[in-house]
């Protein structure tokens, strides 16, 4: 499958024709708002884009070889074969010309001539010329003499940078940097260091230079490309290291710069060659998109025939789009005027790029083909986006070729020709208006595209291409159109759920009506589905004049479709069903398939009571479960279904009982457990549902009776549930419950215990854990915190080896005594690794004494700190209107209380100073110390004394532990 091609190609017109019967092109340069070319006979001709004529410039007696126009495009520079270079100033005043020039007058400005004697093949301006107060531009040619003019306000200056290596074929600026090629190969200077940066070497078996030039493009400020013969060299610049090499130096002379430039290029080089590309044909043209892709005109030389050794082939130029790692992306043969005559060098290509906004290049976004080789299209995708904004000229003697991005029109009618139909659908889509003057509008190119998929019968994917392409209300023909298509190939079910129901897009009713009768006569199931989908009828309730009981409906808007009389006919399809059905009780899933759509007309015309009262007969057969609990409660008809429990519950159990849960003033709890009573497995979800999330309700002794009910239930359907709801009522009857559990198959023996605990039967309760369950664990945990129930149980474990030595393992670890437990053990009982038990029970008993100790004596610290801390505050803040002598005072009388108070334990304290006295308070384990300072302060101060109260743990526990 090929791929779309990226660029079109367009010749030239306008003047050009008439030019090229007396005269031939020979170089080209390109500006946003004209073209400038050099002929053979001298001239430089400025043409419009479009190649109309603006004016002839002649002041070359021989071909001009190049061209070049600076960034503003107020300045043009040619070169010829004469040895002249002329700078063209356009749309400006005339200025004084320098002394080394003649100066000639001319409308279009200032123009300034300098001859070099010599032909001169190349010529440039340095970036941003027009803008330097020195303007600077290189030139070279025949003699191999690279020159550098810097034109002044009063004086030219004329450097010669290089020579004696071979003409000089091409030359290109970057900032302060210039490189320019001969026959030896490619120098890069510096022109404002004024010292060379590298040297990139001539590839091997190169032709000469009247068969292919080299080319240079600078890919960046500091990527260089070097596009010689076959060869593309990628060269990357160390900019760092060539500043700090000028820096380091002094700035040398132009005659030391001539002796060291000739040897400099090797020892001094900051460049690198990153990588190298090569083509199995001759470079005749290249151009930079960005940085990744790369635009190149490819020419390969003749050839003999192999049928013919007399004849030639002279294969046509060729244009490659490469990624900048050499991988060809598209190319292109162009059949140019006269190409069996031209050599490499005698084309000519000049790029131009200009900007576009950030809307137009989301309308220009690639359209995926449906291929296998996907990673060439996204090739092709990243390399469309890189032209965006490219222009390239492509020029020989007898033709000038414009290459651009493809556009809108270009791409839709390269995918109608291939018939690629969705392609070209998605390309118009970008920019419909583009499509104006095309021979195909945007609804056209849709429609081929639909028309396509439906003679395919691809009825689903039509439709879903229907509903992302019709937006907006000029697309209601085709709606209306493909809607008839599509009800006439029996295919209604594709498109009915995406066509338009706003007010100000909507189709005749009469298609609504048909997609009704369609689901209605072929799928009743989802009839109902469309209903709820497309907006409701809106009505309002209008009474009529004396009759509040007869209301009626007024329309507010028109509706989709006529819903009274759509019920109408529903209820007769239902009579005639129920007529032919047999068992006249149930309902078949064929009427319940028509009763569902004529509920939903009910709700929408605002008869919610008949419509619940057809969801409520479907029962099982009802197909929008949810939907019926959802109508219940937005409008509230909780008086309809009060006494239909059992109903709701055949219409989805989940649903019902949650709704029974939430709403108990609507469903009051005995009255539903009534209704629910013969549904006994119903009715156990509905109580335990309400115990877990009503409890705060349902756990009173108003429904004791419901509680015993419940409790059966839990017995003989769900005993797992049973303890839960034992442990947390308090209204049911014990010994009734504990029969009841002692009476099952087996017998519910974790019940028992727990009821047997809440009566008071302890013992009995642990004689059941360790005879029925065999739980020891269980056991130690239900008789720890009782100590009797701690001696029963090592009564009943006396006999057991195994027992006692599971308790001593367990003594430990539930804080239990284990002397009580060792006192008790029989003297001819043998236990396995009694030793090694005891000493991981004492061991155990010392981390937790010493934890303990530790613990209390960092208290202690943090309890000193914090109280110097509060007598410190408190004495500033007394000292605040006082001396300051009475607040250190103060400090020091807090500070020998606290020192006394810690300085013995356990002691009844007396008094310790004449400032104040201490008064000791029993308080539980603790003492309370009531410090009373009386201060000597002035009669005038507002606090007279202070009460310092300091509550401290008794240390006399901690004392003992560490003893």
């Amino acid at each position: 499958m090929s791929h779309e091609p990226i660029l079109k190609y367009e010749r030239l017109g306008g003047y050009l024709p008439t030019l090229l019967k007396e005269d031939a092109i020979s170089c080209l340069a390109v500006h946003i708002n004209y073209i400038c070319v050099g002929t053979y006979n001298g001239n430089v001709i400025l043409l419009h884009l479009d190649g109309t004529f603006i004016q002839r410039l002649h002041h070359h007696s021989k071909k001009v070889n190049d061209l070049h126009i600076d960034e503003t495009g107020q300045h043009i520079a040619s070169c010829s074969d004469d040895g002249t270079v002329a700078i063209y100033t356009l749309f400006s005043s005339f200025s004084t010309a320098s002394s080394q020039s003649s100066s000639k007058s001319s409308n279009i400005g200032e123009i300034n001539i300098y001859n070099y004697y010599n032909a001169i093949y190349c010529v440039r301006f340095q970036e941003k010329y027009s803008f330097r107060r020195e303007r600077i531009f290189a030139c070279g040619g025949l003699t191999g003499q690279f020159s550098i003019n810097r034109k002044g306000w009063i004086l030219d200056k004329e450097l010669t940078i290089h020579e004696g290596e071979g003409p000089i074929q091409c030359i290109q600026w970057k900032h302060n940097l210039v490189a320019w090629a001969n026959d030896w190969g490619v120098k890069v200077y510096n022109v404002d260091q004024e010292q060379p940066i590298t040297f990139v070497e001539r590839p091997q078996l190169c032709p000469p230079l009247e068969l292919s030039r080299c080319q240079l493009i600078w890919l960046s400020d500091h990527q260089l490309i070097v596009a010689w013969a076959h060869t593309i060299k990628i060269v990357s610049l160390d900019l760092t290291q060539s500043h700090s090499e000028a820096n380091s130096g002094a700035k040398s002379s132009t005659d030391n710069l001539q002796r060291k430039f000739s040897g400099a290029f090797g020892s001094k080089s900051v460049g690198k060659v990153t990588a190298v590309i090569s083509l199995n044909y001759f470079i005749a043209g290249i151009s930079a998109w960005n940085e990744e892709f790369l635009c190149v005109l490819g020419y390969r030389p003749p050839r003999e025939k192999q049928s013919d050794a007399l004849e030639t082939d002279y294969p046509l130029p060729e244009m490659h789009i490469i990624g900048i790692d050499g991988m060809s992306i598209s190319s292109v043969r162009l059949p140019l005027r006269g190409h069996v005559r031209l050599r490499a060098s005698d084309y000519k290509m000049s790029s131009l790029r200009y900007t576009i906004s950030t809307s137009n290049k989301r309308n220009c976004q690639w359209q995926f083909d449906h291929s296998d080789d996907t990673q060439q299209e996204e090739r092709i995708a990243s390399a469309y986006e890189a032209a965006l904004g490219c222009v390239t000229y492509l020029c020989t003697p007898k033709d000038v070729i414009l290459c651009r991005v493809r556009g809108i029109k270009d791409r839709v009618q390269w995918a109608l020709d291939r018939q690629h139909f969705r392609k070209a659908v998605y390309v118009a889509l970008e920019d419909p208006n583009a499509l104006k003057d095309f021979a195909y509008s945007y609804a056209n190119v849709l429609e081929l595209y639909l028309s396509a998929l439906i003679t395919q019968e691809k009825f689903q994917e039509a439709a879903d291409e229907i509903n992302r392409l019709f937006n907006g209300k000029e697309f209601n023909a085709l709606w209306e159109k493909y809607v008839y298509i599509f009800a006439q190939r029996n295919q209604l079910s594709a498109i009915a759920k995406y066509v338009p129901t706003l007010t100000n897009e909507r189709l005749p009713n009469a298609q609504y009506e048909m997609i009704l009768r369609h689901f209605l006569e072929n799928d009743p199931e989802k009839l109902v589905q469309v209903l709820r989908k497309w907006p409701k009828p809106k009505y309002e309730r209008v009474k009529e004049e004396n009759d509040s009981e007869s209301p009626y409906f007024q329309e507010r808007e028109e509706p989709l479709y006529d819903a009274f009389r759509w019920i109408r006919e529903l209820e007769a399809v239902v009579r005639q069903r129920r007529i032919l059905e047999v068992d006249t009780d149930a309902i078949s899933m064929e009427t319940a398939c028509i009763l569902e759509p004529l509920a939903e007309l009910y709700s929408s015309t605002g008869q919610y009571d008949q419509a619940l009262r057809i969801y409520l007969t479907q029962g099982t057969l009802c197909f929008s479960k949810e939907h019926v609990f959802k109508l219940i409660s937005e409008h509230q008809l909780w008086a309809l279904v009060d006494t239909k429990v059992a109903n709701l519950v055949q219409l989805d159990t989940s649903l019902a009982v949650k709704l029974f849960v939430t709403q108990l003033e609507h469903f009051p709890i005995v009255q539903t457990a009534k209704q629910l009573e013969p549904q006994e497995k119903i009715l156990l979800e509905y109580l335990h549902q309400l115990w877990m999330e009503q409890s705060s309700v349902y756990n009173c002794e108003r429904y004791t009776q419901i509680h015993d009910m419940q409790v059966a239930l839990y017995v003989k359907y769900a005993p797992d549930s049973l303890l839960t709801f034992l442990r947390g009522n308090f209204f049911i009857s014990l010994e009734k419950v504990y029969r009841l559990c002692d009476t099952h198959v087996p017998p519910l023996w974790e019940a028992m215990i727990c009821l047997l605990s809440r009566m008071g039967q302890e013992r009995k309760a642990l004689e059941l854990i360790l005879t029925q369950l065999q739980d020891l664990q269980q056991a130690i945990q239900f008789s720890q915190k009782d100590a009797r129930l701690w001696d029963y149980l090592i009564e009943l474990s006396l006999s057991s080896s195994e027992m006692m030595q599971f308790l001593l393992e367990a003594a430990a670890k539930h804080h239990v005594d284990p002397i009580l437990l060792l006192t008790k053990i029989p003297v001819d009982m043998e236990l396995d690794h009694l030793k090694q038990t005891l000493i991981e029970i004492l061991a155990t008993y010392k981390l937790q004494l010493d934890l303990c100790c530790h613990c209390l004596k960092s208290f202690q610290v943090d309890r000193m700190e914090l109280m110097r801390k509060q007598v410190r505050c408190y004495g500033q803040r007394w000292d605040h209107r006082s001396r300051s002598l009475h607040g250190n005072r103060l400090y020091k009388r807090s500070f020998a209380c606290t020192n006394a108070a810690t300085a013995s334990t356990g002691r009844v304290w007396r008094s310790i100073s004449k400032c104040g006295s201490l008064e000791p308070c029993n308080k539980r384990s603790g003492a309370f110390f009531v410090i009373n300072f009386q201060c000597q302060s002035e009669p005038k101060s507002k606090l007279q004394n202070l009460i310092f109260s300091l509550n401290f743990i008794s240390f006399g526990t901690a004392d003992a532990l560490t003893d």
